[in-house]
């Protein structure tokens, strides 16, 4: 389940008996020194070996085109745009 937004996260807390005092998600936009490709090599590994060659090769190249549009830049730096979850809770008693 992929939370996006603080009212679901909150709710998911509450739900498992937290009081929740403070929740943020703060953008966290992080240059790729290896670009995507080494990312997604790195990060994406146990999904990506799924698939036999040249499969895989065809997975990862529409997976960068399909991300280039909005993770690239115009010079071809690419930057992951991860979100840092921050909150303060405690467990009901």
């Amino acid at each position: 389940m992929v939370l996006s937004h603080r009212r679901g996260i909150h709710q998911l807390l509450a739900k498992n008996g937290f009081n929740v005092h403070d929740i943020a998600l703060v953008p966290r936009p992080t240059p790729l020194r290896t670009g995507m490709e080494g990312w997604l090599r790195t990060f994406g590994r146990s999904f990506f070996d799924q698939f036999p060659e040249p499969d895989r090769t065809a997975a990862l190249t529409d997976a960068l085109e399909l991300l280039r549009p909005s993770l690239c830049d115009s010079q071809g730096k690419w930057t992951a745009d991860h979100v840092r979850l921050r909150f303060s809770a405690e467990r009901h008693a």
